[in-house]
């Protein structure tokens, strides 16, 4: 049976991973990474959320996550995501 990667916000606050990894996450494998099969193809969110709102949006996720861990997640998912839906 395939299992998700524990390495996602789910997975954060399920305390099955610190939050120095998810950032880590966050801004390697979710922000850019090249496709298995075609590795001129790249994948991330830097296709749709700029630099100058992903740095901010994760720095104040890294400041604000250990006083409210929930919030902190929705605050950072809502600011990376909220202006492209």
């Amino acid at each position: 049976m395939w299992r998700l990667p524990a390495r996602g916000a789910y997975h954060l606050l399920a305390g099955r991973i610190g939050v120095d990894e998810f950032i880590n996450r966050m801004t390697t494998h979710w922000w850019r990474r090249t496709t298995p099969w075609d590795p001129d193809v790249e994948r991330g969110l830097f296709k749709w959320v700029p630099d100058e709102r992903f740095l901010p949006a994760i720095e104040r996720f890294a400041a604000s996550y250990a006083r409210d861990g929930l919030g902190a997640v929705r605050a950072l998912f809502s600011a990376l995501l909220d202006p492209v839906a």
